[in-house]
């Protein structure tokens, strides 16, 4: 009797965890189904595209200029709006000539809250874990290592 007692107070003061716990499950049910990193073709990267350090400038594909021939673009959904807040976030990288799809790369988030007292806060989940994008991108690109 007490064991009940003791879970039903936990649930009704809402910092139990069941609803992190649920969302959480959700986030992993929908990564399953679609998240992840999708490469539809490999391209060699093109020298204008490289950094300094001879990997994909990701910045430079976020940012294009108006005739770039590589481009990323990005969206972010709200799947559940209320707490816990789950969001898909989704990158597509394109080659301008033909339009042609190369890759795309979907996430899922359950976003943190800051509750300004360290024990009450909760930290972020998301699938798949790791940087997606640059998975994506070193996916779709075949880059050229430089010889020094």
């Amino acid at each position: 009797m007490k064991a009940v007692g003791g879970f039903l107070l936990a649930a009704s003061m809402g910092g139990c965890g069941l609803d992190l716990m649920y969302a959480d499950w959700k986030v992993d049910r929908l990564c399953q189904q679609d998240g992840g990193v999708s490469a539809m073709a490999q391209e060699r990267a093109p020298d204008w595209l490289l950094s300094s350090n001879g990997d994909v400038d990701i910045d430079a594909l976020l940012r294009p200029k108006p005739e770039q021939e590589y481009f990323l673009t990005s969206t972010s959904t709200y799947i559940q709006s209320d707490e816990p807040r789950i969001l898909r976030s989704e990158y597509r990288l394109y080659r301008r000539t033909g339009n042609v799809l190369l890759g795309i790369s979907v996430v899922y988030h359950r976003v943190g809250q800051n509750t300004s007292i360290p024990l009450l806060s909760r930290k972020p989940h998301r699938c798949p874990e790791g940087n997606q994008l640059a998975k994506l991108v070193d996916g779709v690109f075949e880059v050229r290592k430089r010889v020094q």
